[in-house]
């Protein structure tokens, strides 16, 4: 795989992570009412997993099926 396609692979890794947290914590918030507390929680549990993705993408680590 050459450089630039594993810089986009783990760049678009890492964004949908940090989106889907995002998303899904203002879905909970408007669900439960709780103001943006569970967005701000869910973003950064999608910043973790998306550093934790690339982490493994870029070091070659194979992930469980």
């Amino acid at each position: 795989m050459g450089d630039i396609s594993k810089a986009v692979a783990a760049g678009s890794s890492f964004t949908g992570c940090m989106v889907g947290g995002l998303l899904f914590g203002y879905w909970l918030d408007q669900m439960l009412g709780t103001r943006i507390w569970l967005t701000v929680i869910f973003s950064l549990l999608g910043f973790f997993a998306g550093i934790l993705a690339v982490w493994r993408f870029l070091s070659g680590t194979p992930q469980k099926k």
